[in-house]
Order: C-alpha cells, then structure tokens, then sequence
C-alpha cells in the first residue's frame, strides 16, 4: 500500500505543476517562427509548416514520468506487468541518465493454475516484487513527424543500458538491461516514449539458481521541467 501511496503522489504532483503549461506549448514544436513568417510571405495563400531544427532543447533538462509494462518470456508459470516511476536528467539532445523504480504484478499463467487444479502440484517460482536501476540513454537518430496535419512532434530513437537491483520472492539480486526506445516529444514540456528491454537476472529454485531473461515492452508519459 505504501509504494502504491507513494506513486500516485508523485503523479499528482507532477500533474499540478504540468497543467499550466501543457495548453501555453502544447503546438509549439512545429519549426522555426522566423522561416515560418518568410514562407507565408511568400505564399500568404498555402499552408506552410517548416521542420528543420530541434525545437526542444534537452540540455540539463529533468524529466519525470510514468510507465506500464508487460513482462514476455521468463517463467512460463507467470504472467507479469509493472508500473514504473521514471527520473532522466538530459545532459545533451543525445545523452541522458536517470534512474528507475518499478513494480510488478504477477499472476498465475494458464500453464501454472493448469498445473494446480488438474495435477496438484505447486509451480516453483520465484517471482519478482519491486526493483530500482540506474539508466544510461543514448540517442542518436532524430528527427520530426507531422500527427496528422494538427502539429509536429520532435522524436528521438535511442538505445539503454541499465543495472540496479531486483526484489524477488526470495530476496534480492541485481539485474541488468538492455534495450531501444522511441522518445516522442509533444511540446516543450510533454513527452511520451515506447521502450523494448531484455532484463536479465537470477531466480531461485529448488534446483538452485536459474538465469532469467525476459522482454518487457512498455510505454511511458512524462513532464520536461
């Protein structure tokens, strides 16, 4: 209950702080305003968007979101979603770190109750809690997208690396990540981002140790202070 408490707060807080800009900014990523006014001089009766620099500059920015993703592969006993909170300090358009705090969801797959109901027996499993990493970000692809004539949306293709610490049934081990991402930049302030990672740790079994390597694919929604 606390770390359900704890989340919702901050999404509250970040959610009074965001309102009154999101409406000031929210079409303003579509070009540079002088190329723009020289275009319509130009052609007063065409409509003319320019797409040519970044609009959005993420150097020494902070950016605080949001996420949900869904756990593929792993135990096939298990099925398993997380919610995250997500911190990203910018340090240039390309580079950023930030840190991560998740946590997951299990239930029963349809292998495991089968397993129960019809053979009586218990699935051994070692399911992960919570968890916390470190995040490095990358991006070295940029560009623009016209959302169906309505604005343009700066966005960035980066890669991940992360490492931290995973809270299991049995207790705790590290983890590490690697993965992709989309960051889609609406405005100055609101950002959105699809992400594919492989997790990889340690479960405990009866057996002993067994390496877990899961996909998590997951979306995220964020505020840029």
């Amino acid at each position: 209950m606390m770390k359900k408490a704890f989340m919702i707060l901050i999404v509250l807080w970040l959610g009074r702080h965001a309102q009154a800009d999101i409406l000031k900014d929210f079409d303003s990523l579509g070009g540079n305003d002088v190329l723009m006014n020289r275009a319509k001089v130009l052609g007063p009766d065409k409509e003319v968007q320019v797409v040519q620099n970044r609009v959005v500059d993420k150097r020494w920015r902070h950016e605080f979101s949001g996420g949900y993703a869904n756990v593929v592969g792993g135990d096939s006993f298990l099925n398993t979603q997380m919610l995250s909170l997500d911190y990203h300090l910018h340090i240039s358009p390309r580079w950023a770190v930030g840190l991560t705090y998740f946590s997951a969801f299990n239930q029963l797959a349809e292998e495991g109750r089968f397993l129960i109901d019809d053979n009586r027996i218990v699935p051994d499993l070692d399911q992960p809690e919570a968890g916390y990493e470190a995040v490095l970000n990358y991006a070295p692809i940029y560009g623009k997208v016209n959302l169906f004539g309505a604005g343009v949306a700066q966005f960035d293709v980066y890669g991940l690396l992360s490492f931290g610490n995973i809270q299991l049934s049995s207790g705790d081990t590290q983890t590490y990540s690697w993965g992709a991402g989309l960051g889609l930049w609406l405005s100055q302030h609101l950002s959105t981002r699809v992400e594919i990672r492989q997790r990889f740790y340690q479960a405990q079994r009866f057996g002993g140790a067994s390496d877990i390597d899961t996909t998590n694919v997951g979306v995220s929604f964020g505020y840029l202070l």
